[in-house]
Formats: structure tokens, C-alpha cells, sequence
């Protein structure tokens, strides 16, 4: 293969240029997210934090306000999506960036999901189960999350290991601490999210 007056080959040239693609799109939507997600998630938990205080119930107990906190989740998670991905559709527009769903973005969705997904669903199912294990639904989806998290950083960013790490702490934490479950949940979706976010801003990343 012949190479160019600057002794690069060809083919070299191209895998710099697929890999640089890659890598700036990584990074466009990894920068303000981390943060964003985790306010969402604050609000969408006081929300239903003060929800399930005005009902005077506690998680396992028959005056559990399902159908207004499951509304509550639903509109965080469609938000704690949403609102990140239109914010990187911004800002890399206005540095010129296309964001692709390439090899490595596809990559980095399928070791996301497949964790959230499983997560997803068992919290569904204990949601239609009897009284008695809501409780158990923020443990289950910070453990999930955290560990889709901690996966993703073998493809994506290798500081997303520590946030996942947290998760999967406080989701065990969870575990055990039944009674202050949503309280957890809030921290770790809502503080973890929004530390990480403010480290990679202080970074020169945001």
C-alpha cells in the first residue's frame, strides 16, 4: 500500500478519521448529560417523595399511590432522555458535529440497554405484584442502571466506572434500607448524576 508525501498509508489515514469521528461523538454526548439526568431525576423524586407524603403512605402499604408516582417515573425517564439528547443535538450543531448512531454509539446502546432493560422489567412486574414490593423497585433499578454504567465505561468513558460503581453501592444500600428506598434512589440517580456532571464540567469537558 502506498503512502502519502507524509508517510501515512492510507488506510491508516482512514481508521484516524473513523476513530476521531467516534471519539468526538462519544464525548459530545457524554459532556452536559450526566448533569442534566440528574436534575431531572432530583425533581421527578421530590415529586414523587411529596406524592407519597400527602398520601401518608409508606412502600408495602395498601394507600401506596402507584398510578400518580408510575406517571411521575414515566415522565422522568422520557425527560432524563430527552432533554440530554436535544441539549448534545445543540451544542454539537453549533460546533459542527455530526452525532451518528455509529458502530461505536450502537455499541455503547446495546450495553446500556440490555442491563436498563432487565431492570425495567422486573420493576414493572413488582409493580403488579402484591403490596409489598414497591420497596424493592429503587433498589432493583439502581443496581441495573449502575451496573449498565459500569459497563459502559469499557466502551465509552473509563471515569463512568466509579458513578456505577456508586449506583450498584447505593442500590445494595437499598437493599437493607427499605424505609428511606426512594430516599436512596434520589441520591443515586439525582446526586451521582449530578457530581459526575459537574466533575466532567470542571474538567474542561462541558
Amino acid at each position: 500500500m502506498k503512502e502519502n508525501e507524509e508517510g501515512i498509508a492510507p488506510g491508516q489515514a482512514l481508521e484516524e478519521i473513523r476513530d476521531l469521528m467516534n471519539r468526538s461523538t462519544r464525548t459530545y454526548l457524554c459532556r452536559w448529560s450526566p448533569l442534566l439526568c440528574g436534575l431531572v431525576a432530583l425533581a421527578g423524586g421530590l415529586v414523587a417523595r411529596g406524592l407519597i407524603g400527602s398520601a401518608g403512605a409508606h412502600a408495602g402499604d395498601s394507600g401506596f399511590p402507584i398510578a400518580p408516582v408510575f406517571i411521575v417515573a414515566v415522565i422522568t425517564l422520557v425527560l432524563g432522555i430527552l432533554v440530554p439528547f436535544v441539549f448534545s443535538l445543540i451544542r454539537a450543531g453549533k460546533k459542527g458535529i455530526a452525532l451518528s448512531f455509529n458502530a461505536n454509539n450502537r455499541r455503547m446502546f446495546v450495553t446500556l440497554f440490555l442491563p436498563v432493560f432487565i431492570g425495567g422489567m422486573m420493576s414493572i412486574a413488582m409493580c403488579s405484584a402484591k403490596t409489598g414490593m414497591y420497596e424493592w423497585i429503587p433498589a432493583v433499578m439502581l443496581c441495573f442502571y449502575g451496573l449498565a454504567v459500569s459497563n459502559l465505561s469499557k466502551c465509552s468513558e473509563p471515569s463512568l466506572e466509579w458513578p456505577g460503581l456508586f449506583l450498584i453501592l447505593i442500590g445494595l444500600t437499598a437493599c437493607f434500607l427499605r424505609r428511606y428506598a426512594l430516599e436512596l434512589w434520589i441520591l443515586g440517580f439525582g446526586a451521582v448524576h449530578v457530581v459526575y456532571g459537574v466533575c466532567l464540567i470542571f474538567k474542561g469537558r462541558g
